[in-house]
C-alpha cells in the first residue's frame, strides 16, 4: 500500500489508481524474481520520490496544466 501511494500520489483519487496499475504490472512481469523483485520496487520508489515527490499523477497533471 505504501508503494502504491508513493508511486501514484496521495492528493488525488487517480494517483492510487495509477499506482495500483503500475504495481500490478510490475508484479505480473517481474514478480517471479524473488528477492530482486523487492529490490526493484524499492529502487523505483526511490527514483519516483526523488524525481516527483508528489507522485507520478501529481507531477504529470502539473506539467499538463502549464
Amino acid at each position: 500500500m505504501i508503494f502504491i501511494s508513493i508511486i501514484g500520489g496521495v492528493r488525488t483519487i487517480e494517483g492510487p489508481i495509477i499506482g495500483s496499475v503500475i504495481f500490478y504490472v510490475l508484479w505480473k512481469t517481474i514478480g517471479d524474481l524473488g528477492t530482486w523483485y523487492f529490490v526493484i520496487l524499492g529502487v523505483i520508489a526511490i527514483v519516483v520520490t526523488i524525481w516527483s515527490p508528489q507522485g507520478i499523477y501529481d507531477g504529470s497533471s502539473r506539467r499538463r496544466a502549464s
